[in-house]
């Protein structure tokens, strides 16, 4: 599979708010490490809840395309990989408005299909996002 085409479709499920397509890129529990914790996805429907968020923030700031970029890509060991991706969130009138740097864990399933296990966001765009969905769910 060509990780660059794997993360331009998820990209776009995100961007268009494919649900179905956004989700199928992940294996769960899903976990999602940032410098301010660890949060533990462990169904699709958990997931959605989240990207939701994540896409209002998008609409909030009119973000229009999600450009991510496969900036390295580890030699596979067994069936895991770790792929190095630099995100930008791209409004039609400012351009540039945010951008992410995350390492992501990957995992490559019999048959062939790639499944994100986990990614760890050394920078990330909309960081008030996650608090918002851990709040919802303490509640």
């Amino acid at each position: 599979m060509n990780m660059q085409v794997f993360f331009d479709q998820l990209s776009e499920a995100l961007i268009t708010k494919n649900w179905p397509l956004f989700v199928e890129h992940f294996s769960f529990p899903f976990v999602l490490s940032t410098r301010e914790g660890t949060e533990i996805f462990l169904t699709e429907i958990d997931l959605v809840r989240v990207a939701k968020l994540y896409a209002e923030a998008m609409d909030a700031q009119s973000v229009s395309a999600l450009c991510a970029e496969v900036a390295a890509i580890e030699l596979p060991k067994a069936d895991q990989q770790r792929i190095w991706l630099e995100s930008y969130h791209v409004s039609k009138s400012l351009g540039t408005v945010h951008r992410s740097s995350s390492t992501v864990f990957c995992r490559t399933l019999p048959g062939g299909a790639v499944k994100i296990e986990m990614m760890e966001y050394a920078e990330r765009a909309f960081p008030h996002v996650l608090p918002i969905y851990q709040r919802a769910m303490s509640a």
